[in-house]
């Protein structure tokens, strides 16, 4: 059953966000995780706009993300959005 990390994110410096995703990306995909949406194609259809642009991540189970949240160099590369972005992030699990 697929696992799903969905957040929002509010850049702080771009140069920064860039080598975060540089480094964290390849590890995402490690883990079978793909990005399915990022802001701007994310369109917001009701309540209070969100804080941020929006993420979502895909991962073909909760084992999966949660080893690549737990992964060393996916904790090391996270030191990058120090100062690079503020982010709330949420680990969904699908339904079969």
């Amino acid at each position: 059953m697929p696992a799903y990390l969905v957040g929002s994110a509010t850049v702080l410096d771009q140069a920064k966000v860039d080598a975060y995703g540089a480094a964290a990306l390849p590890i995402v995909a490690k883990y079978g995780g793909k990005l399915l949406a990022s802001s701007p194609s994310v369109r917001h259809l009701d309540g209070p706009e969100p804080k941020g642009d929006l993420i979502i991540i895909e991962f073909p189970s909760r084992k999966a993300a949660e080893t690549f949240w737990d992964d060393p160099n996916y904790q090391e590369a996270a030191k990058l959005r120090v100062g690079a972005l503020e982010l709330q992030l949420d680990l969904i699990v699908g339904e079969s």
